[in-house]
């Protein structure tokens, strides 16, 4: 049986704009598959950084819909999910580095390259943005 928390956060509304398109059902969801992105860069992530930025908005871009929803800000169990989307993006900022030149218009996690990875990352962005921007990634 699910709590008014979960109903609401299954309402159509909320599907329709982010639950359907990732294929998650419940918040707990949300959270796992953030939380286990966030491991996979620590442990060292290795596809090229157009791969990991696809990766990133199919788990991320979609987060702060239920996280600033005002429908869902009553609820206990809403604070409870924005702790832990909250944890895992301070994590998520202690394995990247910010990129100053990118727009600020994009989302402050668009703007981030990983500090170390798997060699395929790593080797991309030290062949292509090393001499141009000075940013280098430590590989694993």
């Amino acid at each position: 049986m699910t709590n008014p928390f979960q109903n609401l956060f299954q309402d159509i509304g909320y599907r329709k704009n982010f639950l359907i398109a990732n294929n998650q059902q419940c918040p707990e969801d949300i959270i796992i598959q953030w939380r286990d992105f966030v491991q996979d860069i620590e442990d060292g992530y290795n596809c090229v950084p157009p791969e990991f930025d696809h990766d990133l908005n199919l788990v991320r871009a979609d987060i702060d819909f239920p996280l600033n929803s005002s429908d869902l800000q009553e609820f206990e169990d809403h604070k409870n999910f924005c702790s832990a989307i909250h944890d895992i993006d301070k994590k998520f900022l202690s394995l990247t580095n910010e990129i100053k030149f990118l727009p600020i218009e994009w989302n402050w996690w668009q703007r981030r390259v990983l500090k170390k990875a798997g060699p395929e990352y790593a080797d991309f962005i030290n062949i292509h943005w090393t001499e141009k921007y000075g940013i280098r990634v430590e590989k694993i």
